[in-house]
């Protein structure tokens, strides 16, 4: 036994030995190498977050063949030169070498979100065959997303009746948001009826790019079925997918009762149920309210509230009411049925405004307004028809096929001139548009168009002589449209002395995408004077 215990304390001295000398000669250690991110704790969604990766060799020992591997947090759109996850070569790394390699994306995710970037530097120590890996990890929370998500909806809802509410959102966002969409979770029994914009489903809208200070509106209506006092919850949430995955930025859930309604409120516009405003129109709006209860009402106030781009706020006028801008308000002091409104009872509250009458293009093309009374809330949206400049005009002097014949015209010799039809449209999408206009029977058609890929476009009657250009579709704020075509005039000698028409008043017609409804501008006929044409015009008279 003397013996084995002096054997094992050998050993033991003799492992202890060769480990102190295989130190002295390797005087290695993982915690030699340090490695850290710093970046920033808390950013807003789509904030550029700047991870400042720093190692340094605080060892002896020579490190080779390092790699640094970074990783961004999920879902990061990393800057143009890197990718979701970079690897650097680093080569060797001395003993009191430091460096610092930076990696800049922003961040995309929830509200209130921790994201977590990862480094790993994979290295050989000198004169060891194995290799060591030293990593660490960062987190940033994203504490804001500079995005407004609201939705207005009625607090009271009457089963089976229609109604409306509405999702707004606007960004204030330095960056440009693409691929955002926004998703409604609707309650048992409702039935959906329409919204604007169309959807690609009933309850999803693709929104188009998004930039600072840019906004938009879904309105939806349906109708809902249940029992009085029913709690009915929508939820809608704002997303955006990112490489596959939808990710949820804004959600909100507002709750509605039903109830039975006690008022119903409806409006007429220009003596009307259903209308479609124009551009430039003056609109006469009268807004209804019948007691369908069993109590009778006193000392209400109605309130309406105008929502929309195209309402003119300084032609406003209100009939025993007042106005702030663009609220409009009436109570019992000044309309009798809103002192006292007795079982079946009506009353009704008057005013006038115009449509605008603008040139640009809109995201939403309609005038609404909100009606308060009696803690009742109905909202209505009336369609306005979208904005078409049209212009026929003709001239001598021109580019486009250089006329020929004298001016002012003579008697028994041909004059050419050139007609052009130019179509703006504004607001809404034009479908089957069309230009119609008849030339008088001594003016006939050379056969010269211009552009001439619009040739197929154009077609001629010679019973009728009317002349119609088919353009088709017609975008909303698109660049205009035009079509050139050539004529000849040959007067004859018992008109001499007098003006001749060249062409009759030309019609625009098409059908409005939005409202259904067939769009008609004119514009007049046009003789020799040429009123368009400065350096020809008021030489008409035949000679």
């Amino acid at each position: 036994m003397k013996k084995l215990f002096i054997i094992i304390i050998f050993l033991f001295l003799a492992t202890g030995v060769l480990g102190l000398v295989y130190w002295v000669r390797n005087p290695f250690s993982q915690a030699d190498l340090k490695v850290e991110i710093t970046a920033e704790r808390e950013v807003a969604l789509f904030e550029r977050v700047n991870y400042r990766v720093r190692y340094r060799n605080n060892g002896n020992v020579r490190l080779d063949g390092a790699v640094l591997t970074f990783e961004f947090p999920e879902l990061t759109i990393p800057d143009d030169d890197l990718s979701l996850r970079n690897q650097i070569e680093l080569g060797s790394i001395y003993p009191g070498e430091e460096r610092t390699v930076t990696f800049s994306g922003r961040l995309v995710g929830e509200e209130n979100e921790t994201k977590e970037a990862e480094v790993n530097i994979r290295y050989q120590p000198r004169n060891l065959t194995a290799f060591y890996e030293s990593s660490t990890s960062f987190s940033t929370v994203i504490g804001s997303i500079p995005i407004s998500f609201d939705m207005e909806l009625p607090s009271n809802l009457s089963t089976e009746r229609p109604f409306s509410f509405s999702v707004d959102y606007f960004s204030r966002l330095d960056f440009p948001l693409s691929d955002l969409k926004v998703k409604i979770e609707y309650p048992e029994k409702f039935t959906f009826l329409e919204s604007t914009p169309r959807g690609k489903e009933e309850t999803e809208w693709d929104i188009p790019l998004l930039n600072r200070a840019e906004g938009g509106r879904i309105q939806i209506q349906g109708k809902i079925e249940g029992e009085t006092s029913d709690q009915k919850f929508f939820t809608a949430s704002l997303g955006i997918w990112q490489r596959g995955t939808f990710v949820i930025l804004k959600e909100i859930t507002k709750g509605t009762k039903i109830s039975d309604p006690d008022l119903y409120v409806f409006q007429r516009i220009n003596g009307k149920d259903e209308y479609v405003a124009k551009p430039g129109e003056l609109l006469h709006y009268e807004i209804f309210f019948r007691n369908i209860g069993d109590e009778s009402f006193s000392r209400l106030s109605l309130i309406n509230r105008l929502k929309g781009d195209l309402f003119d706020e300084d032609s406003i006028k209100v009939m025993d009411g007042r106005q702030s801008d663009l609220d409009l308000m009436w109570d019992w002091r000044e309309v009798s049925k809103l002192n006292f409104l007795d079982k079946g009872q009506e009353g009704m509250v008057e005013f006038w405004v115009e449509v605008k009458d603008e040139e640009k293009t809109l995201k939403r093309n309609a005038l609404d307004n909100i009606v308060t009374i009696s803690g009742m809330r109905e909202e209505f949206s009336l369609k306005v028809s979208s904005k078409v400049d049209f212009a026929q005009k003709a001239f001598y002097q021109d580019e486009v096929f250089g006329n020929r014949g004298p001016i002012p015209p003579q008697a028994g010799e041909v004059t050419t001139y050139t007609v052009n039809w130019q179509i703006k449209n504004f607001y809404n999408d034009l479908k089957d548009v069309a230009i119609k206009a008849n030339l008088p029977s001594n003016v006939r058609l050379t056969g010269e168009f211009f552009p001439s890929n619009k040739e197929d476009q154009i077609t001629f009657d010679s019973q009728s002589r009317e002349i119609i250009w088919r353009a088709g579709n017609l975008k909303a704020g698109e660049d205009f449209d035009s079509v050139s075509f050539q004529v000849a005039l040959e007067p004859s000698m018992n008109q001499i002395g007098q003006v001749l028409p060249i062409i009759g008043e030309a019609t625009a017609k098409g059908i409005d995408i939005w409202t259904e409804k067939e769009i008609e501008i004119n514009d007049s006929k046009i003789d020799t004077n040429l009123p368009h044409d400065p350096f020809s015009g008021g030489k008409g008279e035949v000679q």
